[in-house]
């Protein structure tokens, strides 16, 4: 075999590894994403944290409260006492129109947004009509972050800590606009 074609053939195979490796990541969204497909919602993964990252990089960030480990877990640095507003939900109304009203009384349904999540995850862009379609199963794993893609707001829900904060983006001091202390059903 000459060295021309064994060289396209390693390229394939590269690109061929890094489509299975691609589909690997895509698959560990498959419970929004099979939701967002059974329902028609539009939706767009990015492999490389796009998101994630500019949060990270471009947002002023502190350790998550309370937390110990190794690893990098974070949360907005914004202080729930300096909430322009707080409110308390049970759980089980996550997924009900008070949740919706609450949101919606601060962001727009046009607007589209960009789940992230630690842990290896790929961003997943949808729309906020999306989410309100089933609020909890956005919410329903640990360190999530839902960012404007204007990126001029993000949703950030820290289930060890039962809270949803609703945060305006605007310059380099971000604004905690609403503060949603979850509390067990009885």
């Amino acid at each position: 075999m000459d060295k021309a074609k064994r060289e396209e053939l390693e390229k394939r195979r590269s690109e061929f590894q890094k489509e299975l490796d691609l589909k690997k990541i895509r698959d560990r969204r498959s419970y929004i994403i099979s939701f967002l497909e059974n329902a028609n919602y539009k939706y767009k993964v990015y492999y490389k944290f796009e998101f994630l990252n500019w949060l990270y990089l471009n947002v002023d960030i502190r350790k998550k409260d309370g937390y110990h480990g190794v690893y990098e877990d974070f949360q907005i640095n914004v202080q729930d006492s300096e909430a322009k507003e707080s409110t308390h939900m049970k759980y089980s109304e996550i997924n009900t129109n008070r949740f919706s009203k609450e949101l919606l009384s601060l962001i727009s349904r046009d607007d589209n947004f960009v789940h992230c999540q630690l842990g290896g995850d790929p961003d997943l862009e949808t729309s906020v009509e999306a989410f309100l379609a089933d609020p909890y199963k956005f919410l329903s794993v640990f360190g999530v972050w839902l960012v404007s893609t204007k990126k001029d707001w993000v949703i950030e829900y820290l289930s060890d800590q039962e809270v949803i904060r609703i945060i305006r983006l605007t310059g380099s001091k971000p604004i905690l606009l609403k503060n949603i202390i979850l509390e067990n059903d009885d």
